[in-house]
This record gives structure tokens, C-alpha cells and sequence, in this order.
């Protein structure tokens, strides 16, 4: 088995990693920078912004519907829909997870509205 031929894109997978975590720091620390000029945080380098909780459940619900939707497709084209093609079964996938976003965005929208109410009645009782 001659491995030569995947030199370039072990490669250009290591170059494209290398960049999103060396962008991620960058972004961080900007982020962090941006947070200390308006004194939400201390200059620690061990205190940083946190993030909701609510916004990363939602945000983990919605790779999870897709993914769902993913599996659920590839089940299709398994066991009840065996003979279709390369492409049907991508189109399936696609459906699938187009599907997911949509549960998931209803989903997301009740979450912001009941949010909105909450906020809502505790800016009056204050």
C-alpha cells in the first residue's frame, strides 16, 4: 500500500487544525481583552467570561437533532430503503437534518420567549 499519495492531505489537515486553534486562542483573548476594558472581569488570568448554561444546552440540542436526523436517515436507507442510490441517500441525510434544524429552531424559539417573559417580569417586580 503506497501512503505517498496521502502526504498532502495529512498535510492540509494539520495546517487547518493548527490555524482554527491558534485562531481560537487569538479570538479568546481578544474576547477576554474586550471584557477587562469594560470591567466585567479582573485582569486574573484565571477569570474569564462565563457562558450560559441555557445557550450551550440549546446550542448542544441542536447538533444532537442533527446528528439524530443524520442516523436516522442512514437507518432509512438501511432497512427500508436498501436499494437507493449514493446520492438518494444523501438527499435523505440532508432532508433529515433540514428537518432536525427546523424542530430545533421551534424549540429554540420557545426557550427565547419564555426567556424574554421571565425577563420580562423581573424588570417589574424591581
Amino acid at each position: 500500500m503506497d501512503l505517498i499519495p496521502l502526504i498532502p492531505a495529512v498535510a492540509m489537515l494539520s495546517l487547518a487544525i493548527i490555524v482554527a486553534f491558534v485562531g481560537k486562542a487569538i479570538l479568546d483573548n481578544l474576547e477576554k481583552i474586550r471584557w477587562i476594558m469594560k470591567d466585567r472581569i479582573d485582569e486574573d488570568p484565571h477569570c474569564t467570561p462565563k457562558k450560559q448554561a441555557a445557550s450551550d444546552l440549546i446550542s448542544n440540542l441542536k447538533w444532537g437533532f442533527v446528528l439524530l436526523g443524520l442516523g436516522l436517515a442512514l437507518l432509512l436507507k438501511e432497512y427500508v430503503i436498501p436499494d437507493l442510490s449514493e446520492g438518494g441517500t444523501f438527499g435523505l441525510m440532508f432532508l433529515c437534518a433540514g428537518c432536525a434544524f427546523i424542530v430545533y429552531y421551534d424549540i429554540a424559539r420557545r426557550v427565547r420567549d419564555k426567556k424574554k417573559k421571565d425577563e420580562e417580569k423581573n424588570e417589574t417586580k424591581i
